[in-house]
């Protein structure tokens, strides 16, 4: 079971910020990435990074089996775009995830009989950089979605800031188009965290692409306050100007325009994430876990964070990062999942089980 979406007293719990973050930031000089430094557990959240992108890959994963059902490929076109903005919702995050150790690896799958189950297999590919290789696929609604998402960790004066990077594709069998962005997911940035009350907003750009139809989107995301706005425009090959524009705010509703109007009586809703979905991750049971299963990696570690003893924690998180650098330093080391493809530059999944057998079996 992984944490990423159970309740718990720790995540209301409050950090002794002038000691902890004090002889933290003490190791540190600004601008240092965090990939390199072991944090406090009490800083920490008691689930990988790696969960937590799964299950923000899967949360709405349905409204992208929407895509099966539209003729009009604009139409397909909006529902890609509706998905991603189903991904990004406003966070609470007071702690940090684990930074993905070399080798961990994750899979599950959504249980569905209306659309079919889906399957994912995640795998920590690379530490540095670190990049986190993901397949996600669903047989009956023949769709594929792979990802590699390397991130950097950044300190700033009262600030924590996470960079995304790697591209995301789906491939959709039934009309054959692959859809194609630049990133899975916006920047985040966690501000107050030495002073004030924390809060957390979403930023950068995204950019999105059929080359079979021709359409494009580029989004736009930055804060106001607390809340994440977006802002964007939805293109097409051999035109003069932009088709249409889209505003709205992450967990809101997000409206549709034609291109240079922002007429009331135009507007439609693009996507309304007030009461947003999150599907339930089913695991295999726990003696069919991969020894490197995120769960079993930090088990002895969340035990002791979601208990309070962060002495516990400290060892239990230290002695996972000393397990690293041994497989780091091992030439022998290699993904077991994924395989890097020299030609595109990206990880792709390569094992002699298919998907399904891996996670079923």
């Amino acid at each position: 079971m992984s944490n990423v979406t159970l309740p718990g007293e720790w995540r209301e719990r409050k950090i002794g910020v002038f000691g902890v973050v004090r002889s933290f930031i003490s190791q540190l000089s600004f601008g240092q990435e965090l990939t390199k430094v072991s944090l406090p557990a009490v800083m920490c959240a008691p689930f990988s990074m790696l969960e937590a992108i799964c299950q923000r890959e899967l949360a709405a994963i349905d409204v992208l089996f929407e895509i099966n059902e539209k003729e009009d490929p604009l139409e397909r076109f909006l529902v890609v775009l509706k998905w991603l903005l189903h991904t990004i919702r406003r966070e609470d995050f007071t702690h940090k995830p684990y930074n993905p150790v070399l080798g961990e690896n994750l899979m599950g799958h959504i249980e569905d009989e209306k659309n079919g189950n889906t399957e994912f297999v995640a795998e920590q590919v690379s530490h540095h950089p670190p990049m986190s290789a993901l397949i996600i696929k669903n047989k009956k609604q023949g769709i594929k979605l792979i990802a590699n998402v390397c991130f950097s960790v950044k300190f700033g004066r009262n600030s924590v800031s996470v960079a995304t990077s790697g591209p995301l594709s789906i491939h959709v069998d039934k009309w054959d188009e692959d859809y194609v962005m630049d990133k899975c997911l916006p920047d985040m940035v966690v501000q107050n965290t030495i002073l004030g009350k924390r809060f957390l907003y979403w930023d950068s750009k995204i950019s999105i692409t059929c080359a079979k139809s021709g359409y494009s989107a580029s989004i736009k995301f930055k804060n106001k306050g607390k809340d994440t706005l977006h802002s964007g425009i939805l293109d097409c090959v051999n035109r003069e100007e932009p088709l249409y524009e889209f505003h709205g705010v992450s967990s809101d509703i997000t409206y549709l325009y034609p291109f240079g109007t922002q007429s009331k009586a135009e507007k439609k809703i693009l996507c309304d994430v007030t009461n947003p979905k999150t599907n339930t991750i089913t695991f295999p049971k726990k003696e069919l876990m991969d020894p490197m299963c995120s769960i079993n990696v930090w088990e002895e570690c969340n035990k002791s964070i979601i208990e309070g003893d962060f002495e516990s924690a400290d060892k239990a998180k230290q002695k996972v990062e000393d397990a690293q650098r041994k497989r780091r330093d091992n030439p022998e080391m290699k993904p077991k999942f994924f395989r890097h493809n020299v030609v595109t530059g990206t990880w792709e999944y390569n094992n002699p089980l298919s998907i399904e057998d891996l996670v079923y079996r």
